[in-house]
Formats: C-alpha cells, sequence, structure tokens
C-alpha cells in the first residue's frame, strides 16, 4: 500500500507530506485546491509522462517521493527482477526529481532508476481509475482483459504459454513470407553468382602470380640480347681460338718451360693455372645460364594475355589476388546459403505447423477456460450492479470465435441493458457517464480480489450520481477497501462519510503567492467538511448535526 507521499514544487504545491494507512482514504476539497495535482503526482512516480511546466512558479526542480509498504507478491518478484532492494521493514521508496532542463532523477529504494523501469513497477503497486478508466471500457479491446482477470493461475500461465508460441508462429510466418516474396531477387542473384564463380574458377588464379609473370616478360623482351652477350663472353674466355683460357694457358706452359733456367717463372705460371681454371669454371656457369636465354616469339604474347586477364578481373573483383579469391570465397558461401534456402523454407514451414497446432490447441482451451469465467463474472458483476443502484441492469459477456491473435480465438464484448424490456446492447452504445463509473466499479469490486495491486485509487469516479446511488458507491468503495488500500477522490457527502480516513485539500494565499496543504481531519473536522459538502459556506447547526449522524452511522455500519 501507499504509506507516504511527500510532494514539493509541483503547482501550487510548495511542500506537502502525507502518511496514508490502510483501509478507506478520502480527498477532499475545493475545486482547483490540488487533489488532481496530488493523483497526477502519484502518477509521476510511477513513471507517467511529466511536463516540466508543473514545476512551481520560480523554482528550478521539482520533488515527489512514495513510500510502499506491505507489498504484494507480484510486486516483490518484480522489485526483485528490476534489480532493487526492499528495506529491513519489506517496504520500498520511490523517489522523481523533475528539472526545468527536462532531465528526470529517479531513483528506487536509493538506487538510480529509469522511467520505463518505473513504469514497470507502476501496475504492481497503484491502480489508478478516474473517468479516463471508466471510459476505457467504451472500448471493445479491452474488455477480454477484464474477463481473463477472473482466470486462475494455471489458465493465465496458460495464455502466457499460448503467447509465447503465437509469438513464435508470426515470427515463422514472417521468415517464410520474407523467402517467398525474394524468390524473384533470390534467381537473379543466384545467376550473377554462378557466372562470377565460373569466372574466377576458371582463371585459376594463384597468389604472386602477376609478379612473377611481369618478371618473364621483362626476361623474355631480353632474352634475345642476353643470349648474343652470353655468346660472345664465352668465346673471349676460350670458346674458340685465341681465348683468353687458352692464351693463358699458353703463356703458363711456356713460362713452366722457361723456368728450368729461371726460377722466378714457377711462381708466375703458378698463378696463371690458377687464372686459368679460374677462366674455365666462368666458361661453365655461363655456359648453363645461356640455356636460360632461349627465345620464343610467342611467350610474350602469351604473358601479355594472362596479365590482361587477371588485369580484367581485378577491375571486377579486388585489387589483389588475394582480394580476388576473398570474392570468390564470399560468392560461393551467398551461393550456398541460397541454396540452402529452399531447404530453410521447409524446414520453416513444418515448424509453423507444430507451432500452428499448438496454438490453436491451446487457443481452444483458454477459450473454454473463458467461457466458464464469464459465466461467474456475468453473475457476479450483475449483483453488484444491483447493489449500486442499478436492479434492472442486465449484463453479459459476448464471446465469439476470431482469428487467432494477441489474445487467442476470442473477441469479448461487454452487453448492456440497463432497463426492462431493452435489448442487449454493446456497452459503448446504452451506458451513461454516471453508469460507466458503476459499472467500472462493480467490475474492480468483483476482481479486488484476484489483482495483486496494494492500492486503488479513485479519482472522482462518483461523476454523475448522487442521492442513494452515491452512498451505494461509497459502500461499495469501503468493501473493496477491506481488500486493498483505497484512496478516492470525491466531491460527495455520501461517499466521504464512510471513510477511515479523511484527507481536505487547502489552497490559502500568502505574499501573492498560492500555497496548497493537505492534512488528516479529526472528527470534528470532518463533521465541519461534510457539512460544507452539504450545504456549501453558510453552515447551519442543522447540517453539522446531519454530518455528525452520517459520520456516526457509517461507523456503526463498519
Amino acid at each position: 500500500m501507499l504509506s507516504y507521499l511527500s510532494i514539493e514544487n509541483i503547482a501550487v504545491i510548495e511542500k506537502v507530506e502525507i502518511t496514508f494507512e490502510n483501509g478507506f482514504n478520502i480527498l477532499t476539497g475545493e475545486t482547483g485546491a490540488g487533489k488532481s495535482i496530488i493523483i497526477d503526482s502519484i502518477e509521476a512516480i510511477l513513471g507517467e509522462r511529466t511536463p516540466k511546466d508543473l514545476i512551481r512558479t520560480g523554482e528550478k526542480s521539482a520533488y515527489i517521493g512514495a513510500q510502499f509498504s506491505s507489498l504484494g507478491n507480484a510486486a516483490r518478484s518484480l522489485i526483485e527482477e528490476e534489480g532493487f532492494s526492499l528495506e529491513d521493514d519489506g517496504s520500498i521508496l520511490i523517489e522523481r526529481e523533475i528539472r526545468l532542463d527536462g532531465r528526470n532523477l529517479c531513483r528506487v529504494g536509493g538506487r538510480p532508476a529509469t522511467l520505463s523501469a518505473l513504469r514497470r513497477l507502476g501496475p504492481a503497486l497503484v491502480t489508478i481509475l478516474g473517468q479516463h478508466d471508466s471510459y476505457d471500457l467504451l472500448s471493445r479491446g479491452g474488455h477480454i482483459a477484464y474477463l481473463d482477470a477472473m482466470l486462475s493461475e494455471t489458465d493465465r500461465k496458460k495464455i502466457e504459454k499460448y503467447r509465447d508460441a503465437f509469438h513464435s508462429l508470426k515470427e515463422i510466418g514472417r521468415e517464410i513470407d520474407m523467402l517467398d516474396s525474394n524468390e524473384s531477387e533470390k534467381a537473379r542473384r543466384t545467376d550473377m553468382l554462378t557466372f562470377q564463380i565460373n569466372e574466377l574458377e576458371s582463371a585459376n588464379i594463384t597468389v604472386g602470380e602477376r609478379e612473377q609473370l611481369a618478371q618473364r616478360r621483362e626476361a623474355a623482351e631480353h632474352a634475345r640480347e642476353l643470349s648474343e652477350t652470353s655468346q660472345a663472353a664465352l668465346w673471349a674466355i676460350g670458346k674458340g681460338e685465341g681465348g683468353a683460357a687458352e692464351n693463358v694457358a699458353n703463356a703458363a706452359s711456356q713460362l713452366e718451360n722457361a723456368s728450368r733456367f729461371f726460377s722466378g717463372f714457377s711462381t708466375v705460371s703458378e698463378k696463371l693455372r690458377e687464372a686459368e681454371n679460374i677462366l674455365l669454371e666462368a666458361r661453365d656457369l655461363l655456359s648453363e645460364q645461356q640455356n636460360t636465354f632461349s627465345f620464343d616469339e610467342g611467350e610474350i604474347e602469351t604473358i601479355d594475355g594472362r596479365l590482361d586477364t587477371l588485369y580484367r578481373l581485378s577491375v571486377k573483383y579486388g585489387k589483389s589476388e588475394e582480394d580476388m579469391l576473398a570474392f570468390l570465397q564470399k560468392a560461393k558461401d551467398e551461393l550456398e546459403a541460397m541454396e540452402s534456402s529452399d531447404a530453410r523454407r521447409e524446414e520453416l514451414l513444418k515448424e509453423f505447423e507444430i507451432k500452428r497446432h499448438e496454438s490453436i490447441s491451446l487457443a481452444k482451451e483458454i477459450s473454454e477456460a473463458r467461457r466458464i469465467a464469464a459465466l461467474r463474472f456475468e453473475s457476479r458483476v450483475k449483483e453488484e450492479l444491483s447493489f449500486l443502484d442499478m436492479p434492472s441492469a442486465r449484463f453479459e459477456v459476448s464471446q465469439k470465435r476470431a482469428a487467432l491473435s494477441e489474445n487467442g480465438c476470442d473477441e469479448v464484448v461487454f452487453l448492456l441493458s440497463v432497463n426492462p424490456g431493452e435489448n442487449m446492447r454493446e456497452l459503448s452504445k446504452v451506458a451513461s457517464g454516471g453508469e460507466l463509473s458503476r459499472i467500472m466499479l462493480a467490475i474492480k469490486t468483483v476482481l479486488s480480489g484476484s489483482e495483486d495491486t496494494g492500492t486503488f485509487i479513485f479519482d472522482e469516479i462518483d461523476t454523475g450520481i448522487s442521492g442513494i446511488a452515491a452512498q451505494k458507491v461509497g459502500r461499495k468503495l469501503r468493501e473493496i477497501s477491506k481488500n486493498v488500500q483505497v484512496l478516492c477522490v470525491t466531491h460527495l457527502p455520501q461517499i466521504a462519510a464512510l471513510a477511515d480516513h479523511h484527507f481536505l485539500t487547502e489552497k490559502n494565499m500568502s505574499d501573492e503567492k498560492t500555497y496548497t496543504s493537505v492534512r488528516e481531519l479529526s472528527f470534528e473536522g470532518r463533521v465541519h467538511e461534510l457539512a460544507h459538502m452539504i450545504g456549501g459556506d453558510e453552515i447551519t447547526d442543522t447540517m453539522l448535526k446531519n454530518a455528525s449522524e452520517m459520520i456516526s452511522h457509517s461507523d456503526r455500519a463498519k
């Protein structure tokens, strides 16, 4: 339940602190005194969008803090899932600061939080019902949620299981549609990839090939010149008469013959023999190299053709051989994936059928559970409407088979007949504003035991009713407060008289500024406020006596 609320610098409120109790809490006050601002502040703490112009004039920021205690299981689990911690007493403090620069600072249990986290926590902590929420009944799309609140925990889990299956079904269907819609594009792409793969594979590209070909071409261009040069060198060394090797050998022989007359020639002849050996080695090495300078007129043309092919492919598929081979591998992988898409489609069709049968089976089970719940729901709502001064009202739940959707295979619409003899029609076409308020209250009374929210806030849900109907609405609100904390903003004394705790919102002027205060009333204060609600500014002793009797009578009836 909401046990404490602190508001600073919100509209006409400079600073207000309210301690709420369990049971039936009433907020009253003149129009414009700030009751709606209190509700707006609670909505802000639950993550609702709050405009910065809500900040009090002259201030740079506003603050709202709300302490929740005696939390239900859903709230505890959600707080834990969000990563926040409860206080030792099991309570949690949620804070929000709103700044003029548009920034929001949120904390849960003292830890930073996001607005989206507050929005997720909100429904587990507080349910706010006002005229707007009553008019939600006019939207037939929301009726199924009210009926589902009547289901057992097992059936609610079945709905979650169904939705998982339905989401999978939709996802598989989207993937199949995507494969089907891309069939023509797939055929075009397959032809393109096949051509590219064939072109690259037939080229037999190897890494470093162009560099090797360039070297070979340069050698081929100079092959004749190199061959003639090596031949001339061979002749000069000693492959013909008068060659250097032969001349050196002759000189060495002559000096060897003369060395018997002059020993100094021996040293020279040895040097010449060494030179002869070096020349002969050079001749043999050059002879081997000469064989590599064979010249073929067609080789340059062949090399040029290959280089041209590689250049043309590099323009299309990548500058280097590595780039072209990488392109080839990527094309092969894509083609393989596309060729396997047919197999993937068949696999998806099988999965689709499995999920479709699972979804249909679960939807039918849920539909049957709704049918049974609808009977109890109709009976309970009719009882509540009868109590709320609508004894002739007939209420029915129309449940028709529909195409599979997020909610299963049902279309649920609430039907109503207010007066005897009238046909059942859609609730939105027959209910007035006051009747909508009572219908919403009847529904919430029926569901109050099944909802795990600690606080219900009714914001002027009594609009459009008076007299006995107002008193019965008040009694019903007090009945709900036995299961959950109820906060109610009202203008009717019949409802205010039934409160366990009555808070008065007042607006005062000081130094040309407006200030709103909120205080809990004593018995005497309640009497005076009820008398004011009954008769306005001119309060008589009779009004005070009537107000006192209303409160005393209500206290005895508790």
